[in-house]
């Protein structure tokens, strides 16, 4: 609402419907006399409709008689009719004012506060952060110090990379962002030997610098130095220390062994559904359910929440389901177990690694469940970069 319009609604005003042959004489009269007339509009050859300031309708009596017209109301709009409408209701009259005071005083509390952009940390960890920093339900949004805040917060919690806090009306968001973590940077002057990541038999090495301790076909532990960065200097007699870069493919395997149930149960909804609503009262939560009852034994449940100024309430809605349990046989459920094993496996692997053979057998525990067993060669790159110190003596 624009200011011209507000304060028209506040003076109060009126619509109404001018008559007669000299409908466009009358509207003169009241430009020459600077009586304000508006949205002005032609409904019939010998009738318009306008709007008209209270103040101003007093007016028209003479204006109206002299040009042969006749002027009828056919709204009132504003403040000062509708305090007139509710003269008589008094208690009611007074229930609005005290509505209208209370909205605007909660309005300059705290009654709501939105975490964004946390992924990994928990939003109650965040919040807790911040009410022990004095962000809490209910305290005067003046009293909102964001510096301090921020401050306390990256202190307390140490994923956060950066945190602000923003006020809006009664509501305060705190946008977040999460510490990325970098792995560790070698520099080429760095000592370092390639070790073996796993427990591997050497197929091929690639080495690029540094010398091999180990040899094709040589089976080694995780951890066994694989090419040392630490490279002789006979005519020198003395050690040259370098970092050490190498591929080294290698035959590792994997056994796996998983539990799986031969029981498939589908889920079909009923249509059946129930509401339990929670109120929201200035920071306090009031059930407005009996807490020990379960709607339905089984069931699928959805949250929605609303809050306005401190004041809202929480619907969750409850879906009926009904359970169908079906046996399986045991070779589908070994194929299931398997190709979930094999998906893990692949997560697992060095990049770029290829699978040479798998294995896949089962064994029935009892009626309801079995083993699944998976035992499967990859070739992959085991090389891992470890930085060492040099002896103290030769820095």
């Amino acid at each position: 609402m624009s200011v011209p319009a507000l304060i028209s609604y506040f003076r109060g005003y009126l619509t109404i419907t001018v008559t007669g042959r000299f409908c466009e004489r009358f509207i003169n009269v009241c430009a020459n006399r600077k009586i304000l007339l508006w949205d002005i509009k032609k409904i019939s050859p010998y009738s318009v409709r306008c709007k008209i300031s209270v103040s101003a309708f007093k007016k028209l009596a003479t204006i109206a008689y002299h040009t042969g017209v006749t002027v009828h109301i056919n709204v009132k709009h504003g403040f000062p009719f509708f305090l007139r409408r509710y003269k008589k209701r008094k208690i009611a009259l007074f229930g609005v004012l005290i509505f209208l005071i209370a909205v605007i005083s909660a309005n300059q509390f705290v009654w709501d506060i939105e975490v964004r952009g946390n992924y990994k940390i928990p939003e109650d960890k965040i919040i807790s952060a911040l009410n022990e920093s004095g962000l809490k339900i209910g305290m005067p949004i003046s009293r909102i110090d964001q510096q301090e805040l921020k401050k306390d917060a990256l202190l307390s919690i140490p994923e956060l990379a950066w945190l602000w806090v923003e006020k809006k009306g009664s509501k305060v968001i705190v946008d977040v962002r999460e510490k990325i973590e970098v792995p560790e940077i070698f520099s080429p002057s760095d000592y370092c030997n390639i070790v073996a990541s796993k427990d591997a038999i050497i197929e091929n090495m690639t080495v690029k610098n540094g010398v091999p301790v180990v040899e094709k076909g040589e089976t080694v532990l995780a951890g066994t130095v694989l090419v040392t960065g630490k490279i002789p200097v006979p005519a020198k007699m003395l050690d040259r220390y370098v970092r050490a870069d190498a591929e080294i493919l290698a035959r590792v395997w994997y056994d796996r062994r998983e539990v799986f149930s031969k029981i498939s149960t589908t889920r079909h909804e009923t249509g059946n559904t129930k509401n339990h609503y929670t109120l929201h009262f200035f920071g306090k939560d009031i059930p407005l359910f009996h807490k020990n009852i379960s709607p339905y034994k089984e069931f699928d449940a959805t949250e929605k929440r609303y809050t306005l100024f401190g004041l809202g309430f929480t619907k969750k809605s409850y879906e009926e389901i009904t359970l169908h349990e079906e046996l399986l046989s045991d070779g589908s459920v070994a194929d299931f177990g398997a190709a979930q094993i094999m998906q893990k496996l692949e997560e697992e692997v060095a990049p770029n690694s290829t699978l040479k053979t798998s294995e896949v057998s089962y064994t029935v525990l009892n009626d309801s469940t079995i083993e699944v067993c998976v035992k499967a060669e990859y070739l992959e790159n085991i090389a891992l970069v470890q930085k060492e110190e040099v002896p103290k003596d030769l820095n």
